[in-house]
């Protein structure tokens, strides 16, 4: 199956990748949102934001909008009422990957 790459440009013309889709009708081949947001979540797709887990701070991609639609705490974390950077990255060095994984797939199940 062909990879397709999606691209945004920037007003200096530069490009930047947004992701890269190995399925073009993946809208379509699953049917349900839970099934979509974890096919997103799995590839990558759209994220926005970033985890830094486990003692090496590896680099997990997620949808903030999940996180923020079950914690009221991330939630404030990134409004303007708490006044902070806007880089959407959370340290989270006591779990490992694959927890975070999992609690993000039985969020997306919760849907």
């Amino acid at each position: 199956m062909n990879k397709f790459r999606i691209e945004m440009s920037t007003d200096s013309g530069k490009t930047s990748p947004l992701a890269v889709v190995e399925d073009p009708y993946w809208q379509v081949s699953h049917k349900t949102n839970k099934q979509k947001w974890s096919y997103m979540l799995d590839n990558e797709l759209f994220t926005d934001m970033e985890l830094e887990v486990g003692d090496n701070l590896e680099i997990m991609k997620c949808h903030r909008i999940i996180l923020t639609m079950h914690s009221p705490v991330i939630e404030t974390m990134f409004s303007e009422r708490w006044g902070q950077e806007k880089s959407f990255k959370l340290q989270l060095p006591d779990f490992e990957e694959i927890a975070c994984r999992i609690v993000l797939k039985v969020e997306i199940n919760n849907i």
